[in-house]
């Protein structure tokens, strides 16, 4: 099963794909899972409810976080997916007799 930054990432690269190159750049925005839309730029944080998330194409991801009691928010970059790390190779232990 993903994590659901990964189920994030790819329902947005799965809605792009889906648009025949129009939606190039931007971000995709979701909310639990769900697509709300796309925008040529990241949107000003007032505008959306705190858990959004902002996609961009290059798999860059936003998160819409409560900053105080306030009510003021922003926009949090949780970066781009790290690539697989390479599979350490077991280490090998001379059998005793």
């Amino acid at each position: 099963m993903h994590d659901p930054l990964t189920a994030a990432r790819e329902r947005a690269r799965h809605w792009r794909e889906a648009q025949d190159d129009v939606a190039i750049g931007g971000v995709v925005l979701l909310f639990d899972g769900h697509f709300l839309g796309w925008l040529a730029q990241l949107p000003p944080a007032a505008q959306w409810a705190p858990g959004c998330l902002a996609i961009e194409d290059d798999g860059r991801v936003h998160l819409l976080q409560a900053v105080d009691f306030r009510g003021g928010l922003e926009w949090l970059d949780l970066g781009t997916p790290e690539p697989l790390e390479a599979t350490p190779q077991p280490t090998s232990y001379p059998l005793e007799s």
